[in-house]
């Protein structure tokens, strides 16, 4: 049975330029802070003009841990990924060449559908729960989700995904991008992944009192 979300996202008659950008909700326990931080996943420019446009989304429903690279302006930059399933544990190491990587994931039947992962190096790092899109050729494209910028050594996170996606809509991010504001309230949309047919098709649609809404396709 096939785990992999596909949604268009489909637009016309815009006033003017929209970027819309959706995130997942936090894993399950996690709280956020200064140290814990919510990534924009995707980010969809909506431009007006012509026949409108839309925008395919891909979910595979992959998951894992990342050690994350982190740049200018809170920019997730780049990952070691590592995928991930509930009940599994992981260590992130430093082999006899100083590269760090990460070991082979463990089962651990007391997590449940939790999956952890401790940082067994000798300095803080940058993790990352996030998503991860497995191509044809069996490379793994990793999109970090949600972040903790700083886990010190022999400590440990862990999480629960939750496939909720959320849109909101001209906050300013860009992709992979780590959010240190407040955005709960902001959100025009959010969407069980797992209640999804394999293929689904929203509206993305600017209301007279210029708001946006993301409404489900006649066509579904």
């Amino acid at each position: 049975m096939s785990i992999t979300k596909t949604m268009t996202f489909n637009w016309t008659g815009l006033s003017q330029d929209a970027f819309i950008m959706l995130c997942f909700t936090p894993p399950s326990n996690a709280q956020l802070s200064t140290e814990q931080n919510l990534v924009a996943w995707e980010l969809i420019p909506a431009r007006p003009g012509g026949d409108g446009g839309s925008a395919v989304v891909t979910y595979s429903g992959h998951v894992g841990f990342g050690s994350s690279e982190l740049a200018a302006g809170n920019i997730v930059a780049g990952s070691i990924k590592i995928e991930m399933k509930g009940g599994q544990k992981v260590n992130l190491i430093t082999d006899a060449n100083n590269y760090t990587e990460w070991d082979t994931p463990v089962s651990d039947p007391s997590l449940g559908q939790l999956f952890k992962a401790y940082n067994k190096t000798a300095t803080s790092r940058a993790m990352s729960v996030g998503t991860l899109n497995i191509k044809s050729d069996g490379r793994k494209d990793y999109a970090p989700t949600f972040l903790w910028t700083t886990v010190g050594p022999n400590l440990f996170v862990e999480a629960k995904f939750q496939p909720v996606l959320k849109a909101y809509v001209n906050l300013g991010y860009k992709k992979n991008e780590f959010i240190t504001a407040d955005i709960s309230g902001d959100s025009i949309w959010s969407q069980d992944l797992s209640g999804l047919p394999d293929q689904s098709s929203f509206d993305f649609i600017e209301t007279p009192e210029h708001g946006y809404t993301i409404q489900p396709s006649a066509a579904n």
